[in-house]
């Protein structure tokens, strides 16, 4: 018998379609009228959507399995080939069942709106665009804002332009659980995801230092390229600031302009307050390119007044530099210029690091024959006003063979360092010297043996590993406490800083040593899936010499041998692990520092962070963190740190997000001290949301939470391009 097959969907909350057959012959079905069929064991009604000869390739369903319908409902359709386009479309823009936009359609009598009442007050609808609208499709537009939300958006007069791709709302109101929230005489807003000009959704935040503070973007969007955003804040304890940005994207750059503007601070003696900005890369081909990142503000206390998320070299530093990357088939090679702006009245100008005015770097590895070669180079002249300028040459040659085998590795390397400095009479304060020259070199030997063994515990099938390692390192000693440190300081410990070539970082001192690094680590892998369940590991150097180069002075250090580095990781189950880091002086039995963090995450949405971080004299403290989702709208943020030293809690945030499929918002709050030890606590709110597809949520809560709860994802209306 011939069929023909029909696309139905339902008012039940599932988003894909079904397929039935009827009879060739039978003129009755057509699409937008509604049908009779069985669905698993029950007996529904559904919209036909489409009619076809043969299945489509979007049917899932085997031929054998498509069932015929019972019969169909109506003698005429009640939409036509447009409105299911338009239900399309609002099912797609609201992330709805077409089933349950197709129901809020229905004509007058017929309205099953799948348990939801839809009480609309007369609308006055223009349709500009070639498709005639009536009261039924507006009845659908709304009523998709409260098929899932308790929100709802009332219009006396709406305005769609589909040339324009824009709608227009007068006298309306914004109700949440049926109480007026807030009332707009006129507002615009896209019909579709496509970037359009016009206000954003505004965002509010309280602070201590600022007070209430309100945020009102205004999007111009330019281009397909380009676009700007104006944003007015007023600041009720200094005044209305005026923001400004600008971002362009084409095939071969990006960049972003940005700007602010204080008038006159009312509670600060600064006067006017500014900032600007410009971050912009620019792509030659596909081996060069360029970076600029251009950041000023008006005074030392901008940062701490108005959180603007600059990019700091440190907690004390505006970063800006202009660069000239390349990467070539004879080497990396990098042109920077690069300075720097105090931020922290609290420092002395003379703690500041010095600019690059300019620095020009290369680098080179290669193999040949089983031997690996490197090759780096570095000529940068050095500024800082009241001390001066000074030119650094520096040159490292390093030759290396490795020997592998299944069972370790050994390998050693030579490497020479020469480097020459010659210096302004301003350095006559700091060094004896006009110019100096220093030619170091540095040998190391390193290997590993590898040792397994298979193990069973219970049903499991382990593999455990014993790999000892042995680090040997010498550079003669060489007198360099007359050189100025431009950009040296000693290596933050670590697992890795017991196998360093060097003990300092930059090119202003090379450590001397002759020393052997002594370390062992265990593993545990899991045989079905190869996992690594367990790793546990334990090192310390031991001294032959005593070490006398330092970074002021000649002082010398006369242990035998350092801390004992313990680090450890352990995957507990696929949702919970533990990480570990300690430092134990075996020659005063205390704990130097240490670093244990305790991770559990049953997904994406749900995690909880635990830590604790140590340093002997220095801070002694716990951070709880995590978010967790509710439910499918709802999500949670909370953080606690508190000092063991200082015996208070010096951080707490807390935060709520609601997210559907029509609107979104978000509130954190604050209450924080400045640092672990001070007296004075401050409060911070901050309050963000946006109604989907007519304005982008605000940033600063999200910039906050991702810097402060490991774990934590933007909605995808903060992200950007």
């Amino acid at each position: 018998m011939a069929v023909r097959w029909l696309e139905l969907v339902f008012k039940l909350p599932l988003f894909q379609s079904f397929f039935y057959c009827i009879e060739a012959e039978s003129d009755t079905a057509y699409a937008g009228k509604r049908a009779a069929v069985r669905l698993g064991r029950r007996n529904v009604t559904g919209f036909i959507i489409a009619e076809y000869e043969a299945l489509p390739p979007h049917c899932s369903f085997a031929e054998e399995d498509i069932k015929p319908v019972n019969r169909i409902i109506d003698s005429e359709p009640l939409f036509g080939m447009e409105q299911c386009e338009l239900a399309r479309w609002i099912a797609h823009f609201y992330i709805c069942p077409l089933g349950q936009a197709l129901s809020c359609m229905l004509p007058s009598g017929r309205r099953e709106a799948a348990g939801i009442s839809v009480h609309l007050a007369p609308y006055i609808v223009t349709y500009l665009g070639g498709l005639p609208i009536t009261s039924t499709l507006l009845t659908a537009w709304l009523a998709m804002l409260i098929l899932i939300v308790f929100a709802v958006i009332f219009s006396k007069k709406l305005t769609i332009d589909h040339n324009k791709d824009r709608g227009v709302a007068r006298n309306l109101t914004f109700h949440i659980k049926g109480v007026p929230a807030f009332y707009l005489p006129y507002f615009s807003f896209p019909t579709t995801s496509a970037r359009q000009s016009g206000f954003l959704i505004p965002s509010a935040s309280s602070t201590d230092s600022r007070g209430l503070e309100l945020a009102i973007p205004y999007y111009w969007n330019i281009a397909p390229d380009k676009d700007a955003t104006i944003t007015l804040r007023p600041i009720t304890k200094r005044g209305i600031m005026t923001q400004a940005e600008y971002r362009f994207l084409t095939e071969k750059q990006y960049g972003v302009f940005a700007g602010t503007w204080l008038p006159n601070d009312s509670k600060s003696d600064y006067g006017s307050r500014w900032s600007a900005s410009i971050d912009h890369r620019y792509q030659f081909n596909d081996r060069w390119h360029s970076e600029l990142l251009y950041q000023r503000v008006s005074d030392e206390d901008y940062i701490e007044d108005f959180e603007d998320g600059f990019t700091l070299y440190d907690d004390w530093y505006l970063e800006s530099y202009v660069s000239v990357i390349g990467n070539t088939d004879f080497g990396d090679v990098l042109l920077r210029v690069q300075d720097y702006q105090k931020v922290n009245s609290a420092i002395g100008n003379d703690d500041a690091p010095y600019s690059r005015l300019p620095q020009l770097s290369y680098s080179q590895s290669w193999n040949k024959n089983g031997f690996n070669f490197n090759l780096n180079g570095e000529a940068v002249r050095f500024y800082k006003e009241k001390t001066g300028a000074a030119m650094r040459l520096d040159s490292e040659l390093g030759a290396s063979y490795r020997f592998t085998e299944t069972y370790g590795y050994l390998e050693p390397k030579l490497s020479i360092q020469a480097t020459h400095y010659n210096l302004d009479k301003d350095f006559s304060t700091i060094t004896t010297l006009n110019s100096t020259t220093r030619v170091l070199p540095t040998f190391s030997l390193d290997g590993t043996l590898i040792f397994e063994r298979e193990i069973n515990w219970g049903d499991s099938s382990w593999t455990q590993t014993i790999e000892p390692r042995l680090f040997y390192l010498y550079t003669p000693y060489k007198d360099q406490s007359d050189i100025p440190l431009f950009d040296t300081s000693e290596s933050s410990r670590s697992w890795n800083w017991l196998f360093a070539r060097n003990r300092f970082t930059g090119r202003d001192r090379i450590g001397d040593a002759n020393q052997l690094t002594t370390a062992v680590t265990t593993r545990f892998y899991n045989n079905e899936d190869g996992q690594e369940k367990l790793r546990l590991s334990l090192g310390q150097i031991q001294y032959f010499d005593d070490r006398q180069v330092s970074l002021s002075g000649n002082t010398i250090a006369t242990r035998s041998s350092s801390v004992l580095v313990g680090e450890g990781a352990y995957q507990i189950d696929r949702h919970w692990d533990v990480y570990a880091l300690a430092f134990w002086d075996a020659d005063t039995h205390h704990n130097e520092r240490d670093i244990v963090n305790l991770r559990y995450r049953l997904d994406a949405d749900r995690y909880v962070n635990l830590s604790h971080s140590y340093s002997r004299d220095s801070y002694d403290q716990f951070t709880l963190s995590g978010g967790w989702r509710i439910n499918p709208q709802w999500r949670a943020f909370a953080r606690q740190d508190y000092s063991a030293l200082y015996k208070q809690p010096f951080n707490t945030l807390l935060g709520v997000e609601y997210d559907d499929c029509c609107w979104a918002w978000r509130l954190v709050g604050k209450h924080y001290r400045e640092s672990p030890d001070s007296k004075e606590s401050h409060n911070a709110v901050y309050l963000e949301f946006v109604l989907k597809g007519l304005g982008n949520m605000g940033s600063r809560s999200g910039s906050i939470l991702s810097e402060e709860i490991q774990g934590f994802s933007p909605l995808k209306e903060e992200r950007r391009f």
